[in-house]
């Protein structure tokens, strides 16, 4: 067994260092040893010890040697106390005869009463009451090495040695032992007291249960648990990751002299700052830091409870994309087989603008999840067609996605990679007599067509992907931008499957910008609906199918479709969804008050599932006034009374982020003012509870947008019109800069200088 794995049972900490990476040749030392005779024991002919000098460390090592049949102990001991502690280096050479060294504790007589003991060579003995041993033998001869550990003598007996009458102890000892031509060298070699074993602190109440801004009194009793007067204890109030509990006084308190034994009443206010909602559902814990240490075995719980009305967030999505529907029993568009100009016109513009203008009657917003690699085929096409009507088409796309956004609908990345002649696995057709082109429907997503996670620069991969289609919908969103696109919609739901291949896709979503996805469990080919109550969450960085469990573990917002059977404008009628939508509010809103927090009912379609009356072209009757009168009813009966907002999927993000978010985010919003050389971007900051003043400046990062990653040369951060932060040597590596936030009434903004030639002159250099 390896003297690490023999280490690490008994709870120590364990450091090894390769014998191979150590240089310098070991030479005897000119220092005295005379102070060394008291603790060296010899038996039988032949042994030694010296000091060693090793190279130009300042504290030489000690040697011990022993003969053929000779025995040497180098031994050590101090008071026992609750703060005694050993921290030693040191290790064998030899392959033969005993090497072990030893910890315990022994009465005024010198009889042990406890002890565990580790064997690297030679036999070991047997285990009885007062002594365990642990074999920590090598299996071969070239994989010696330091042992390096430091501990708490009583943590380490407790745990490994169960019940010891510490009574009956007086000192304890560290001795090293080696015999029969073993030989041993010691680095380190130091008995001593670590207080932070003493110091004690026992809360007076371990559990609160308040209102959010209530400002509460902790009190606790710092104990002396040792025989020893202790100079100096820092006690300092660890506050919980989330900003969950503030205060504004300072944390640490130092205490002086305490006297064995003594305890000390000291004291704290803290304001409960944020809602038990914000930590997972669970109260915040205070820890207690003494002299540097954390102590965790006496938290203080804080459970913190909002009494402020929370909001209601009805986002109405759609996935925006041509189907020629061939196959299928609805004739969504004509059936032949391949996606034509007309398709495109009417499936992603007519109905698409269509569903605004009745959102538009009642102050709706739509969120369109645009399917872009469908304009990389039809630009094939034009070169395969000029003439044929594809470029015009991809104008007026591109047209309608400005002139839509500047009325306040959302257009935000659907990525079915299929459509993207440029891809390598892609294979399309092109059909000339019908002017219409093919994908492979077989491959409609975008993790499974592009495993590798990649850079900006890296066209097939994760992160360059979304780097193009990003760039190519904020320049044709253009100065109508509504600014950073916080979500995201994988191809068919591909979002990846497992934790490595979801943190992957996680981290490329992030560099990208986004904050937030809905594909939640569609990446197992399951429901990306959910009940009320699961509709929206923190997921993990490896996990985006269910909450995180940990607020230090936060990847992307995740928010589903609602509820479980959703509300699915293509299906049923107004009377349907209009429940379904009560179900919510009756589950969000008791007594005329929303439940605390940010709440959402999500309702899903393709824009080319709606159908009129009429054929697939028509617009008018069939499904849009069934929508039409639901967001007539919606409208009247939550939105006016002010118990529901209707919203973009970007605006529930950011609500959600804003009441949420464990720390202080920054994304840039709409453009202030631009001119040829330059944009000016408002800057939103995120995390409404989070205390920021100049006594508790923050660092936040802000995105930049992609469609400037190559053209930008210079980024001015601005506080109140003012230059605070100026950034050269762009693009950046994740595309962000870094500002410093010590006023958050202030209004923050970035001024951006663009322009491609000068940007690849500054390239150059």
């Amino acid at each position: 067994m390896l003297v690490s794995i023999a280490l690490c049972i008994t709870g120590c900490m364990v450091n090894q260092e390769n014998q191979s990476q150590k240089q310098g040749t070991l030479i005897e030392s000119v220092m005295e040893e005379d102070a060394l005779k008291e603790h060296i024991i010899t038996e039988g002919e032949g042994s030694s010890y010296r000091l060693l000098q090793n190279g130009n460390e300042e504290v030489p090592l000690l040697e011990l040697a022993a003969g053929q049949d000779g025995r040497i102990i180098y031994r050590d001991q101090m008071f026992a106390d609750i703060s005694s502690t050993v921290n030693f280096k040191l290790q064998f050479l030899s392959t033969q005869g005993t090497g072990r060294f030893v910890v315990d504790g022994v009465d005024a007589d010198g009889n042990v009463i406890a002890g565990i003991g580790w064997v690297v060579t030679g036999d070991l003995p047997k285990n009885t009451k007062t002594m365990k041993w642990v074999d920590s033998r090598y299996s071969i001869n070239f994989i010696g090495s330091w042992i390096d550990t430091y501990y708490n003598v009583k943590v380490m007996f407790d745990k490994e040695l169960g019940h010891v009458d510490y009574s009956k102890i007086a000192n304890f000892r560290f001795y090293v032992e080696a015999s029969d031509g073993q030989h041993a060298l010691i680095a380190r070699r130091d008995l001593f007291d670590d207080h932070s074993k003493s110091l004690h602190m026992i809360p007076l109440q371990n559990f609160y249960q308040v209102d959010k801004d209530e400002w509460i009194t902790i009190q606790a009793i710092l104990q002396n648990r040792s025989q020893q007067v202790i100079d100096s204890a820092g006690v300092e109030l660890v506050m919980p990751y989330g900003y969950g509990l503030v205060t504004i006084e300072d944390t640490q308190r130092i205490n002086e002299y305490l006297q064995p034994g003594e305890k000390r009443v000291l004291t704290w206010k803290v304001k409960a700052n944020r809602a038990d909602i914000v930590n997972l559902n669970k109260p915040w814990q205070i820890f207690f830091k003494i002299n540097g240490v954390v102590e965790e075995e006496s938290p203080v719980e804080v459970s913190i409870n909002d009494r402020e009305d929370g909001r209601v967030y009805y986002v109405l999505t759609e996935d925006l994309e041509p189907a020629d529907s061939a196959g299928y029993s609805i004739a969504w568009g004509n059936q032949d087989g391949w996606l034509n100009p007309e398709e495109l016109t009417v499936q992603m513009i007519s109905k698409a603008e269509k569903m605004n203008q009745i959102a538009d009657r009642y102050g709706a917003k739509w969120t369109h999840y645009i399917a872009l690699p469908i304009l990389k085929a039809a630009a094939w096409a034009e070169e395969k067609a000029p003439k044929q009507g594809w470029k015009e088409t991809i104008e007026k796309v591109k047209n309608s996605v400005h002139e839509q956004t500047k009325l306040g609908h959302a257009y935000a990345l659907h990525m079915h990679m299929d459509y993207d002649p440029y891809i390598s696995v892609n294979l399309l057709s092109f059909n000339k007599e019908r002017n219409g082109f093919w994908g492979n429907h077989l491959l409609h997503g975008w993790a499974n067509l592009l495993p590798e996670e990649g850079e900006y620069d890296i066209y097939q991969s994760r992160v360059g992907s979304l780097y193009a289609y990003q760039s190519m919908l904020e320049e044709m969103i253009g100065n109508a931008t509504m600014g950073q696109s916080l979500t995201a919609r994988a191809g068919s739901f591909d979002f990846g499957d497992g934790a490595q291949e979801e943190m992957i896709s996680t981290r490329a979503y992030q560099k990208a910008g986004y904050l937030a996805s809905s594909d939640a469990d569609g990446n197992i080919q399951g429901y990306t609906s959910a009940d009320y109550g699961n509709e929206i969450y923190f997921a993990s960085k490896s996990d985006i199918n269910a909450p995180t469990k940990d607020l230090q573990d936060v990847g992307l917002v995740e928010f589903r479709l609602t509820p479980k059977e959703f509300i699915a404008y293509e299906k049923g009628n107004e009377l349907d969804w209009n429940q379904k939508v009560d179900q919510g509010m009756n589950y969000f809103v008791g007594s005329g008050k929303v439940m605390p927090g940010v709440h959402a009912i999500v309702g899903f379609t393709h824009a080319f599932f709606m159908m009129g009356n009429g054929d697939w072209r028509s617009l008018e009757g069939g499904h849009f006034d069934l929508l039409n009168n639901h967001l007539s009813y919606v409208e009247k009966r939550y939105v006016k009374p002010g118990l529901l907002r209707f919203a973009t999927a970007d605006e529930l993000v950011e609500a959600y982020l804003d009441y949420y978010t464990p720390q202080l985010l920054a994304v840039y919003g709409r453009i202030l003012d631009e001119n040829l050389l330059t944009t000016h971007y408002e800057i939103k900051l995120l995390g409404k509870d989070i205390p920021v003043n100049q006594g508790n400046p923050l660092m936040v990062k802000v995105k930049y947008p992609l469609w400037l990653r190559e053209k930008a040369y210079k980024i001015i951060v601005l506080k109140e019109g003012k230059p605070i932060k100026i950034q050269d040597f762009l693009p950046t590596e994740s595309n962000e800069i870094e500002f410093l936030v010590d006023d958050k009434n202030a209004t923050y903004s970035m001024r951006i200088y663009h322009n491609e030639w000068i940007y690849r002159l500054f390239q150059l250099f």
